[in-house]
């Protein structure tokens, strides 16, 4: 019986270890999944802040316009104001 107790011990450690291999391994599966999605959230991020400068810049540049015009209406630039 010594014998056959030790054979079930080696094949139950056996199945554990497989176990926790296959737990490993989903595990890599899992943590290669999530460093992409970082990855990608990263991309967004910087690309979203691009997006933002660039908006912002437009924005400035027609405020600029349109203040612009309503000083050249008013006379602002005129030869005649002193």
């Amino acid at each position: 019986k010594s014998n056959h107790f030790i054979i079930y011990k080696v094949l139950e450690r056996d199945m554990k270890l497989s176990e926790l291999d296959d737990r490993a391994d989903q595990l890599m599966c899992s943590t290669s999944e999530f460093e992409v999605g970082t990855k990608s959230k990263c991309k967004m991020r910087k690309r979203n802040s691009k997006h933002q400068v660039y908006l912002l810049l437009i924005l400035l540049f027609v405020l600029y316009l349109l203040v612009s015009c309503v000083l050249v209406q008013v006379g602002f630039f005129s030869k005649q104001r002193m």
